[in-house]
C-alpha cells in the first residue's frame, strides 16, 4: 500500500503547478482592497434591540457555563455518586427494595443537589469575573449595551443552568428506575418535589453568590464568604444561639417527608411561602447588586458608592420597594403560619420535652 501511494504521488504530483498556485495565492494576498463606498450605520437603542441584546447575551453566558470542563466533570461526578448512593441505600441486609418513586425522588435529589449548589456557587463567581479573568473587560464594558442587559443576562443564564440541573435530577431518577425494571414513574411527583423543594434552593444560592461577587472584586474571597455564610452562619445560629426559626436562618425551610399513602401532605403550602420569602430576600440583594455593578476598571469603594447613587433612579427605587413589600408580606404570612396558626418551637425545645418525659 505504501509503495503504491509513493508511485502515484511520484507521477501525479506537479511541483510546477504547486509553485504556480502558491505564487498566485501570494499575489492575491498582496492586492489592495478598494472600498466601494461608505456604509450608513444607524444606531438603535430601542426596547426591541435591548431585548435582542439580552437574549443573545443570555445564550452566550449559558453556553460559557455548561461547556466548561469543570462544570461537566462536577456534573458527571455528581451523577456517579448519586447512582452509587441510590444503589447502596436501596437494600437492607442484601435484599433490594422496590424502586418506588417517593423513595427515588428523595434519594436522587438529596445527593446531586449538593453538587448542584457547589456548581452554582462557583459559576456565579465565574459569571461576574469572567471578562476580567480573560482580560476582555476593557472591550466588553465599552459596548453599547445597557447595565440591565449585562446584569440580567448573567442571572438569567444561571437560572437556566439551575433549571437544567433540576431536570437532570428528574432524568437520573427515571433512568435508574428504568434500568432496574420499574416503570411506574409518577412524573407529577418528580416535578412537584424538585420544583417545589430543590429548585427554589438553587435560586437562593445563585442570587446570594452573585450578589457577593458583585460587591467583592476578588473572586476567591467571594467564594470564601459564600461558604462562610452557608456553613459558618448556620452553625453559629443553630449551635451558639440555639435558633431554629426558618425565618431567621438564611435559606432554611423545615424538613418534611414524602409518604406513599399521603404524598406531600400539607407541607407544600408552608414550604412555598418560606421559599418565596427567601427568594424575594435574595431578589432584594440582586437589586442592590445591580446599582453596584462594576463596568470598566476597578473602582474604589467611594467611587463605587458615587456611581451607585447616580444609578439609583426613581424606577429602580420603585421596583426595589415593590419587592421589599412582597418580602415583608411573605414573611408575615410565614410567621402567622409557623407561630400563630401552628406551633413551631425554637431552640432546644425537643431536649426539654425529652427531659420532662424522663422526669415523669
Amino acid at each position: 500500500m505504501g509503495v503504491a501511494i509513493f508511485f502515484v504521488t511520484l507521477f501525479k504530483f506537479s511541483y510546477k503547478g504547486f509553485l504556480a498556485c502558491k505564487k498566485k495565492s501570494s499575489k492575491e494576498d498582496n492586492e489592495v482592497f478598494e472600498a466601494g463606498g461608505l456604509m450608513n450605520i444607524v444606531q438603535s437603542f430601542s426596547k426591541k434591540v435591548q431585548r435582542e441584546n439580552l437574549s443573545s447575551l443570555c445564550k452566550i453566558e449559558f453556553l460559557s457555563t455548561v461547556k466548561k470542563s469543570v462544570f461537566l466533570v462536577l456534573t458527571v461526578i455528581g451523577i456517579l455518586i448519586t447512582g452509587f448512593v441510590a444503589y447502596q441505600s436501596n437494600q437492607k441486609y442484601g435484599t433490594p427494595f422496590v424502586l418506588l418513586t417517593p423513595y427515588m425522588v428523595v434519594q436522587i435529589a438529596g445527593v446531586i443537589s449538593l453538587f448542584s449548589v457547589i456548581i452554582l456557587s462557583i459559576y456565579a463567581g465565574e459569571a461576574v469575573h469572567r471578562t476580567r479573568k480573560n482580560k476582555t473587560f476593557e472591550l466588553y464594558d465599552t459596548l453599547p449595551v445597557s447595565n440591565s442587559a449585562l446584569y440580567l443576562s448573567k442571572i438569567t443564564a444561571l437560572v437556566g443552568v439551575s433549571l437544567a440541573l433540576t431536570l437532570l435530577v428528574i432524568l437520573i431518577g427515571i433512568l435508574y428506575q428504568t434500568f432496574n425494571g420499574y416503570f411506574n414513574y409518577e412524573l407529577g411527583m418528580y416535578f412537584t418535589y424538585n420544583f417545589s423543594k430543590i429548585f427554589p434552593g438553587y435560586l437562593v444560592t445563585l442570587l446570594l453568590a452573585f450578589f457577593i461577587h458583585v460587591l467583592i472584586n476578588n473572586k476567591f474571597l467571594g467564594h470564601f464568604i459564600v461558604v462562610a455564610i452557608y456553613i459558618g452562619v448556620l452553625l453559629l445560629m443553630t449551635l451558639a444561639f440555639k435558633i431554629s426559626n426558618p425565618l431567621e436562618i438564611f435559606g432554611e425551610v423545615p424538613s418534611s417527608f414524602l409518604s406513599d399513602s399521603n404524598g406531600f401532605g400539607h407541607y407544600l403550602y408552608g414550604e412555598f411561602w418560606l421559599n418565596l420569602y427567601w427568594i424575594l430576600f435574595t431578589c432584594i440583594l440582586a437589586g442592590i447588586g445591580k446599582i453596584f455593578w462594576n463596568r470598566g476598571f476597578f473602582l474604589f469603594a467611594k467611587e463605587r458608592c458615587t456611581s451607585a447613587r447616580q444609578r439609583l433612579t426613581g424606577k429602580t427605587i420603585a421596583y426595589t420597594l415593590l419587592v421589599v413589600v412582597a418580602f415583608i408580606s411573605a414573611g408575615t404570612h410565614s410567621f402567622y403560619n409557623l407561630k400563630i396558626l401552628n406551633q413551631f418551637e425554637d431552640g432546644d425545645c425537643s431536649e426539654k420535652v425529652s427531659a420532662d418525659s424522663e422526669e415523669d
